[in-house]
């Protein structure tokens, strides 16, 4: 999964997470919810079966053909090999900009986390996240998509209910860090013509604002 857009003045593009993503995914979680004790494992959860993760990054203006080209060349991947063997995988280059991560379990999309950085919000990337994720659970054959949502978090919410999600319920004290109750939210069948339609009509809306291809 690789979609490149541009919007505003960032040249942005999607693709699954990768290793050497997870110090800038830290960082973005961390300014996210400053107040969780300790960070999401995602070392672990990218070898998770279950598990999707999905970043949206920038792209280097310097990047071009012949650079691309030099990167791939044999004598780069054996230069690579061996600094890899020697120091591990060097971090990305690229600037991510935000990360989603949702779980399928018996039938089920379970989205965990959508967060943006803070310097790039504004910018409609949660909600392309979200758009995406919704997606990927359509692809995979889940039934529906749910999710905890935090109660003091009502622009999320909103997001969530644009999205066809309805609230079905409550955990008490869900939350650790502030012993916040989350609110459960549910969508209807992700597969059903009306969902689908709706959905459809959100993500050409989503398109055109953020001009991406359709």
């Amino acid at each position: 999964m690789q979609l490149m857009l541009k919007y505003k003045t960032m040249n942005l593009a999607i693709r699954p997470m990768q290793l050497t993503d997870i110090k800038q995914v830290k960082e973005i979680e961390y300014q996210a919810f400053p107040t969780l004790e300790t960070s999401r494992p995602f070392k672990h959860e990218l070898n998770n079966a279950i598990a999707k993760y999905i970043i949206v990054y920038e792209l280097d203006n310097d990047t071009d053909v012949a650079t691309d080209a030099k990167r791939d060349s044999m004598l780069s991947r054996g230069i690579d090999s061996i600094r890899r063997l020697a120091f591990g995988p060097p971090p990305t280059k690229e600037n991510i900009v935000g990360f989603a991560s949702v779980w399928f379990m018996a039938g089920e999309a379970h989205l965990v986390t959508i967060a943006v950085r803070q310097a790039n919000r504004g910018f409609s990337i949660g909600e392309y996240l979200l758009s995406t994720v919704l997606d990927t659970a359509i692809e995979s054959k889940a039934g529906f998509a749910t999710l905890e949502v935090r109660s003091s978090n009502q622009a999320a919410q909103a997001l969530y209910q644009k999205y066809g999600f309805a609230r079905t319920g409550i955990r008490k004290g869900y939350y650790s860090d502030t012993k916040e109750d989350a609110i459960i939210m549910t969508t209807s069948n992700l597969n059903s013509g009306d969902f689908k339609s709706r959905f459809t009509q959100l993500k050409k809306q989503l398109f055109n604002k953020m001009a991406l291809p359709q």
